[in-house]
């Protein structure tokens, strides 16, 4: 199985993030949505903690993620609403950030049975190319690598 993150950015408005995990795509839709495992995975980037982890997972519901630097204190989050909500298939929400300016951005994420396996694919829609070079700027594709390389880890200890 291929580990790394396959990151595209089609147009000039788009970034798409694709990864494979060895797991069936009811487990990993489990461990995207479930807060007690979204934050083992989405939390456990070094030198951080997850402090809020909340999850409303409904049309015109959403969550709530902040994370708190150890050493410093300082800390940053996002706020989304859910618009689509296909169970162990697709979400889509906006996301806009809390405390950093960030452009908000439509998100799409899939999960694609791959036998035993499930691709996670994440299409990143900004309104102009500026607002998808900011985002790319803040190193967030480098982020979701180590985090999905937790949500392996997570993942293997509920396949068995």
């Amino acid at each position: 199985m291929n580990k790394s993150v396959t990151v595209e950015t089609p147009g000039e408005t788009d970034i798409v993030i694709t990864r494979r995990f060895n797991a069936p795509k009811a487990l990993v839709w489990r461990a995207y949505t479930e807060p007690e495992l979204l934050k083992r995975w989405l939390g456990g980037m070094p030198g951080w903690s997850m402090t809020v982890c909340e999850i409303d997972l409904r049309v015109g519901g959403g969550y709530r993620w902040r994370w708190r630097n150890d050493d410093s204190g300082a800390e940053f989050g996002f706020v989304a609403t859910f618009h689509a909500i296909e169970p162990e298939h697709r979400i889509l929400n906006t996301e806009r950030a809390e405390d950093v300016d960030m452009p908000e951005a439509e998100i799409e994420v899939l999960f694609e049975p791959l036998g035993d396996m499930t691709r996670l694919k994440m299409v990143i829609h900004y309104a102009d190319a500026a607002a998808r070079k900011a985002a790319l700027d803040t190193g967030m594709t480098d982020g979701m690598g180590l985090c999905y390389d937790l949500l392996d880890e997570v993942l293997a200890e509920m396949v068995g």
